[in-house]
């Protein structure tokens, strides 16, 4: 038959030996008292583990040597035993004259033999038939009394009323008059008890039933390793496949439209163009013949330009009279005038020229034999130069990249909660810029030019809990541990490809012993504070446990899993 050995350690009180005594599997309990116990010098004490045994349905034994504690066990008549190898008895007090030496914990470990066992057993049935033989005697002596008391009224009670049958006073009146003016008089008291006592029970029902809990702080050791993965992503989210590295990229963007003032440098002549016409020839030596000179052929004078302002045409047909040139070079061939309207290329005073000479047209057919323009005139003006909007380009692109990093971090607010953005995906790009008045344009007294353009700043970001998943399904770790920290992954090397982009995922993690909070809550539940110490530090992997308890009283964990806290924390790195 088995046992269960208890060593009562001496920080231990009466309630953690009654818990201990209460929460063991086995009918046959053993307590070994720490040498000098205070615990066990009291009787009351000694009387509450001997009713705890009696309650729980165990038998209680006392492995003990000490004079002091084996007399008060014989008081009470609780067996005990120097050791586990010798039967216990039931002491008495002659047995408490002398103190022999106190026991090893050698000796006290062994384990007895069975009919050792058997003898605690026959001692506890020896006590049990004995306290039923006295509570027999006791019932039948307090059956006789009551029989006779019995007897004894009802004599009494004849006598009494044949006495009061004159009288015929009701009794129950009297009493209830009685209690009434008992009532009346302490009236106050009795209402002031009632509260008190109502209060003191509400109290003692919250004390030791609703308020107990405790908060149990497990740490464990970690160990940490690096994580690198090649993974891609793509902009199609049908295509996503965490499981196989492949993330579905989410686009994060923020545009800002920017409004700034300039100043023109630019100057313009917005006088008047001159124009004029231009005398053009060719010399045809056969009939039929035409050249065509188009509207806008050039025609200059040095570094000044004209074009002409419409389409014409030189030909012959054969006809002498229709010759410039006549006389005898007539039938040799035909030479042919013609005046052809033009403009100045701009506006000008020096445009304004009358020459026979020095005159070029950009039609090699032709030639110039004279030209007229008048009516050219000056007017300079400020304007806008492509040079102007591209200082104020510049300008923005200065601010855009001195505020890249304020602008990075809105954009990962921006993303959300469980999103990793990808840091080295950011990229700032700037539409054409609008400008008023245009380019080229004149800006008139009193008027500031104004340019408008919007940057957009982009960001991409994957779901961190699916880049979670991956790491922890590609972890280097056993079936027995798991992951407890992931330490802010990133990505590297994030490019473009042919078929998306691609980039490495980095990071680190701490691993330790595969254990969850619902799997401290079950170890723990309605066990001691000592067995719960003993039990979780019984796991590999577990370094400090500490229990804190809601009340002083509180000696064991509750059966009430919402009333137990678990922190569960990492110790840190060896």
């Amino acid at each position: 038959m088995n046992k269960d050995v208890i060593y009562i350690e001496a920080e231990d009180d009466i309630t953690d030996i009654i818990s201990k005594i209460e929460s063991s599997k086995e009918k046959i309990v053993a307590l070994v008292p720490p040498k000098k116990s205070g615990v066990l010098r009291s009787i009351v004490n000694i009387k509450l583990i001997n009713k705890a045994g009696q309650t729980a349905e165990k038998n209680i034994v006392l492995v003990t040597t000490d004079a002091s504690i084996i007399k008060l066990a014989a008081m009470v008549r609780l067996p005990v035993t120097k050791n586990l190898q010798t039967a216990p008895s039931i002491p008495t007090l002659d047995d408490t004259d002398s103190e022999p030496a106190a026991a090893t914990k050698e000796e006290i470990t062994e384990e007895p033999a069975e009919e050792e066992e058997d003898s605690i057993l026959k001692v506890a049935d020896a006590i049990k038939a004995e306290k039923s033989e006295d509570k027999e005697d006791e019932a039948k002596e307090e059956k006789a009394e009551k029989s006779e008391e019995k007897e004894e009224d009802e004599e009494d009670n004849d006598d009494k009323k044949a006495a009061a049958k004159p009288e015929k006073k009701p009794k129950v009146a009297a009493a209830q008059s009685k209690f009434m003016e008992w009532f009346t008089a302490y009236k106050k008291w009795i209402l002031i008890g009632s509260g008190v006592g109502t209060l003191l029970i509400l109290f003692l029902v919250w004390a030791f039933v609703i308020a107990p809990s405790v908060k149990i702080s497990v740490s464990v050791r970690t160990n940490s390793n690096n994580f690198s993965e090649t993974i891609t992503f793509t902009t199609d989210q049908t295509k996503e496949s965490s499981e196989e590295g492949i993330f579905h990229l989410e686009t994060v963007q923020e545009e800002t439209e920017k409004t700034l003032e300039f100043q023109a440098t630019g100057s313009k002549n917005v006088g008047e163009k001159a124009t004029g016409s231009v005398v053009v020839y060719a010399f045809f030596r056969g009939e039929g013949s035409s050249i065509a000179i188009n509207a806008g052929t050039s025609v200059t004078h040095g570094d000044l330009a004209y074009y002409t302002d419409e389409d014409a045409y030189l030909s012959w047909n054969g006809n002498d009279s229709a010759c410039n040139n006549a006389g005898s070079i007539a039938r040799y061939g035909c030479l042919v005038y013609l005046r052809v309207p033009a403009t100045a290329a701009e506006p000008g005073e020096k445009y304004n020229i009358y020459d026979e000479d020095n005159w070029r047209i950009s039609n090699n057919s032709v030639r110039v034999d004279s030209a007229e323009f008048d009516g050219g005139s000056d007017k300079t003006v400020t304007v806008i130069t492509e040079e102007d909007v591209e200082s104020v380009k510049e300008r923005v692109e200065s601010a855009a990249k001195a505020a890249e990093t304020t602008t990075l971090e809105a954009l990962k607010e921006k993303a959300g909660e469980g999103k990793l953005v990808i840091t080295s995906s950011f990229k700032q790009s700037f539409s054409e810029p609008v400008v008023t008045p245009a380019v080229g344009e004149e800006v008139a007294d009193g008027v500031t030019p104004v340019l408008k353009i919007t940057s957009t700043a982009t960001l991409y970001a994957i779901d961190e809990v699916k880049v979670k998943e991956f790491i922890t399904n590609k972890a280097r770790i056993s079936d027995t541990q798991k992951i407890y920290t992931i330490n802010n992954p990133f990505i590297e090397n994030f490019i473009a490809t042919d078929t998306g982009f691609t980039g490495k995922l980095k990071t680190s993690y701490k691993f330790g012993p595969k254990i969850t909070d619902e799997d401290i809550l079950e170890l723990v539940k309605g066990k001691g504070i000592g067995d719960i110490q003993h039990t979780l530090k019984s796991i590999d992997g577990v370094g400090t446990i500490e229990v804190a308890k809601s009340m002083p009283w509180v000696n064991a964990a509750p059966s009430d899993s919402n009333k137990i806290t678990i922190e569960l924390t990492v110790e840190g790195d060896k």
